[in-house]
């Protein structure tokens, strides 16, 4: 089974985050063990947001939150910098363009400070909309369809 189309873009992004910085990089909203600050987390809010007519049109848009997330309001404000600057940058523009995805918009998620164990932990980050040319089959067809018979009862 292939990936679905949140999925693709998440890894397509996580791919541009870490060509030109080292830094984890995990999906957002999962129970478990954190990497060590600091790091990027991931998650697709709305994974589909309909431009066309068509529901099955390859075109649509997409929302994709990004967050850094560290114990250090220095690096967290070069992280935010670094993530607000890079999807326009030439290069990482036009390899995402190759995969049929562009920036339209990105809007600030401001930091949510949390206080544990005398530690500051700073995470926010970007709001991305993304235009986005994926194709998908219609998993409702089968096939052509060979007959049709109306079930209609006229009282």
């Amino acid at each position: 089974m292939s990936d679905s189309v949140s999925t693709f873009v998440a890894r397509v992004l996580i791919e541009q985050i870490k060509k030109y910085k080292d830094i984890d990089v995990v999906q957002n909203n999962i129970a478990g063990r954190r990497p060590n600050y600091p790091y990027f987390a991931i998650d697709v809010p709305d994974p589909f947001i309909q431009v066309d007519f068509d529901p099955v049109s390859d075109h649509f848009n997409l929302k994709v939150q990004i967050k850094a997330v560290t114990d250090d309001q220095k690096q967290y404000y070069s992280l935010l910098s670094y993530i607000q600057r890079l999807f326009f940058m030439q290069q990482p523009t036009y390899e995402l363009k190759k995969q049929g995805i562009g920036v339209i918009n990105i809007e600030a998620n401001p930091s949510t400070a949390s206080y544990i164990e005398n530690m500051t932990i700073y995470d926010g980050g970007y709001d991305l909309t993304l235009d986005v040319r994926h194709h998908e089959e219609d998993f409702t067809q089968g096939g052509i369809l060979k007959d049709a018979r109306l079930n209609y009862k006229e009282e």
